[in-house]
C-alpha cells in the first residue's frame, strides 16, 4: 500500500514541526550556553508560513482482494483542497511565503481530485497559499455491500490518539486505515478498549514503511462492548482514520469514516450532532487509572438543555449512554467528567431497515481559524455548521464561499453555552475566524438518495497561519 500521486506536492493544509497556530508575535525560548555557561533566553516571532502539509487516508477497501462485492475495490474518496480567502485570514497573518511553488487553486476557490486504490495522499501547500490551507476527503457509496456518505477532515500525522467507532452487533466491521507520510518506517499500536477493559483484537508491533499504508480488519470484541481504539507510533506519526461498515445480512445499516477524537480532557465537546430517526449514542472511553463520573449535555441552538444524563466509566474501559428525549434538528453535546476521558456520539438515519450513520467526535479547540471545503451535488441534501464558544463569550465571522468565489461573511457572539448552529446553502467552503475566545467546529452533511437519508460529520481542526523562528542572539558579557 503507497502514498503518492501527482497530487503529492501540491495542495493541502496541515502541521509540521516548527509551525503555531496564531498570528503576529509568537512568543518562544531559546538557551544559548557559552563556555562560561551563560545562558540567554531570547523571544521568537512568527513568520510568514511557507508550506504546510496533511495526509488524506484515502479509501479504506481500496486494493480489496477478498471480498465477493465485485465493486468493494472500485470504492473512489473526493479531496477538498483549497485556502482560506485573504478577507477571513485573522489580522497580522503574513501571506508573502516563499516564492515559487506550484499550487492547483486559489484563496477562492475548492479543488476537487479523485484518489482510488490502495492509497493515501499526502498533499503539500507551497508559497502565498501555505496560511489557512486545508483539505477534506468526502465519499458516497452505494453498493452491494455499503451504502453511505463520509466526510473526513485530513490532518497532519500523529503519535497517539483515539479512535471511536464500530461496535459488536453481527454484520458490523472496523477497518483501520493507517498511512505514513514520512520519510523512515514507522511501528504502529492499536489497542481496543472495551467495557471490559482492554481486548485481545489489539494489534501490535505494525510496521509501516515510508511512504506506505496498512489497513487492519479489527475483529469483534471478545467480550464487552463500545470498542475504542488507542493507537500509537514510534519512529514517526501516523495518519488514522477508522472505516465503521454495518450490514445486517444483505441490508446496509450504513457507513462511516471518523478521523480520531480530541485528546483525553475533562470536557470534550461535539459541536454538530444531528438528530435524524432514533437517539444519539454517546460513547465515552476513560484511558486513565481512575473511575470517572461523567455528565452528557445536548444543547439547543436557543442555548436550553435538552437533555442531561450522568455516567460512570471505569478506569481503563469505556461506557455509553443514549440521548433520549431530543427532537429531530442539531444539537451541540458537552461531556464534562472528573477525570479525562475521550468522547465521541453515534448517530444513524433510521432505526431499522437501509440507512446511514456517522460519529461526531470530539473536537480540538480552535483559537484563530478553521474551515473546510463542502462536495458539490448534494442534491436535495444541505449542510450544517456547529461552533460551541468555550469558558467564554467568543467573537467570530462565518465566511461562505459559493460556487462563483463569492464570500459572504457574518459577524457572531457566541455565550458560553450558547452553540451556534447554522445552515449553509450553495456554499462551497466555510470559514470561521476567531475574534476573540476559543470555540469548537464540526460540519454535517445530509443528503438524500433513492434509499433514503444519508449522514457524515467531522470535526474542523485549527489551521496553520505563521511558522515560528526564534530570535537568537549569542550571550554577551
Amino acid at each position: 500500500m503507497r502514498i503518492g500521486g501527482a497530487l503529492r506536492v501540491l495542495i493541502a493544509g496541515g502541521v509540521a514541526a516548527g509551525l503555531v497556530y496564531g498570528a503576529g508575535r509568537a512568543e518562544g525560548e531559546v538557551h544559548l550556553a557559552r563556555a562560561a555557561d551563560r545562558v540567554v533566553t531570547v523571544a521568537g516571532t512568527s513568520q510568514a508560513l511557507q508550506s504546510a502539509s496533511v495526509t488524506c487516508p484515502g479509501a479504506d477497501r481500496g486494493g480489496m482482494s477478498d471480498s465477493t462485492d465485485p465493486e468493494a475495490a472500485q470504492q473512489q474518496v473526493t479531496l477538498l483542497s483549497g485556502s482560506a480567502p485573504t478577507s477571513v485570514l485573522p489580522a497580522g497573518t503574513r501571506t508573502e511565503g516563499a516564492r515559487g511553488g506550484t499550487v492547483p487553486t486559489t484563496r477562492t476557490g475548492t479543488t476537487s481530485t479523485t484518489l482510488s486504490g490502495d492509497r493515501a495522499m499526502r498533499l503539500d501547500t507551497t508559497g502565498s497559499l501555505a496560511p489557512g490551507s486545508t483539505a477534506t476527503q468526502y465519499s458516497y457509496d452505494s453498493i452491494r455491500s455499503a451504502r453511505g456518505i463520509s466526510v473526513l477532515q485530513c490532518t497532519a500525522p500523529v503519535q497517539d490518539a483515539w479512535v471511536l467507532a464500530g461496535g459488536t452487533e453481527p454484520g458490523r466491521v472496523t477497518r483501520l486505515v493507517l498511512a505514513n507520510p514520512g520519510s523512515s518506517a514507522i511501528t504502529v499500536a492499536a489497542t481496543v478498549v472495551g467495557s471490559a477493559g482492554r481486548d485481545p483484537s489489539s494489534v501490535a508491533g505494525t510496521v509501516i514503511a515510508p511512504g506506505r499504508r496498512t489497513v487492519l480488519t479489527l475483529g469483534a470484541l471478545r467480550s464487552g462492548s463500545d470498542p475504542a481504539i488507542h493507537v500509537t507510533s514510534s519512529g514517526g506519526p501516523v495518519t488514522i482514520a477508522a472505516a465503521d461498515v454495518w450490514m445486517d445480512g444483505e441490508t446496509q445499516i450504513g457507513e462511516e469514516t471518523t478521523g480520531v477524537s480530541a485528546s483525553p480532557a475533562t470536557t470534550q465537546v461535539l459541536p454538530a450532532v444531528p438528530v435524524l430517526g432514533p437517539a444519539p449514542v454517546v460513547r465515552v472511553a476513560d484511558p486513565g487509572t481512575q473511575d470517572a463520573v461523567v455528565r452528557v449535555r445536548a444543547t439547543a441552538s436557543d442555548g436550553s438543555i435538552a437533555t442531561e444524563q450522568v455516567l460512570t466509566v471505569a478506569a481503563g474501559r469505556t461506557g455509553s449512554l443514549t440521548l433520549r428525549g431530543l427532537t429531530r434538528g442539531d444539537y451541540s453535546v458537552q461531556v464534562l467528567s472528573d477525570e479525562p476521558v475521550v468522547a465521541a456520539a453515534s448517530v444513524r438515519t433510521t432505526a431499522n431497515g437501509v440507512g446511514d450513520l456517522t460519529w461526531a467526535t470530539g473536537a480540538s479547540l480552535t483559537r484563530a481559524l478553521t474551515g473546510t471545503g463542502l462536495p458539490e451535488g448534494l442534491g436535495n441534501g444541505d449542510a450544517v455548521l456547529g461552533v460551541t464558544a468555550a469558558s467564554r463569550t467568543a467573537q467570530i465571522v462565518v465566511s461562505t464561499v459559493d460556487a462563483q468565489g463569492r464570500v459572504t461573511s457574518t459577524r457572531r457572539s457566541l455565550a458560553a453555552g450558547t452553540p451556534l448552529l447554522q445552515g449553509l446553502p450553495a456554499a462551497r467552503s466555510v470559514w470561521v475566524t476567531v475574534r476573540s475566545g476559543s470555540v469548537w467546529a464540526a460540519v454535517t452533511l445530509r443528503r438524500t438518495d433513492r434509499n433514503g437519508p444519508l449522514v457524515a460529520t467531522t470535526t474542523l481542526t485549527p489551521l496553520p497561519l505563521a511558522a515560528q523562528a526564534p530570535a537568537i542572539r549569542p550571550a554577551s558579557g
